[in-house]
């Protein structure tokens, strides 16, 4: 864990950070990481102007009703040709979990990866991942969409049906 106000940024993919207000703030750290374009998916409009850094403003509201699979495909077609071109993207993680979502989805078009697979790498890399159940839903199915296969469960809990990669987590804390 990392105190309060120190810049963290960690590296999803080679062309991709997950960073908070302060890393993505931070100019140094756009800096020394070659960062191009910071994406800022919330409705808060938080963005410092940096020097040859790009803000790309996406307003989407962390809500299980909001509609965050309309910006699946174009955002990980926008992170897969950056990676392309050379440069880095930033995503800015205001407040609620819409980025740790774009970067599920990005992983399973631009990497092929399982929807599970995606959110124990993104675990891996930043320890709380916890898309709401509107958000879940549509990325099983934008998984569907894209490969027309999908293993992940939803299961029966305490707080409504869960997705299955919180199992382990759920019998813990029944436990408690």
């Amino acid at each position: 864990l990392t105190a309060p106000g120190q810049c963290v940024a960690p590296r999803i993919t080679s062309n991709l950070y997950l960073g908070d207000v302060v890393a993505t703030n931070s100019h140094l750290l756009l800096f020394t990481r070659c960062i191009s374009t910071i994406i800022n998916i919330s409705l808060e409009v938080v963005n410092t102007l940096c020097p040859n850094v790009g803000y790309l403003h996406v307003p989407v509201m962390d809500t299980p009703t909001t509609h965050i699979s309309s910006c699946f495909g174009s955002m990980a077609s926008k992170i897969h040709r950056w990676g392309h071109v050379g440069s880095d993207a930033a995503a800015l993680r205001c407040w609620g979990e819409q980025v740790p979502t774009i970067c599920l989805a990005d992983l399973q078009k631009n990497n092929s990866t399982s929807l599970v697979g995606a959110h124990t790498w993104i675990e891996s890399c930043h320890p709380i991942v916890q898309p709401n159940n509107g958000f879940w839903q549509q990325l099983i199915y934008y998984k569907y969409k894209l490969f027309s296969i999908n293993r992940l469960q939803k299961i029966s809990s305490p707080l409504g049906m869960t997705p299955d990669v919180y199992e382990n987590e759920l019998r813990v804390m029944l436990l408690l």
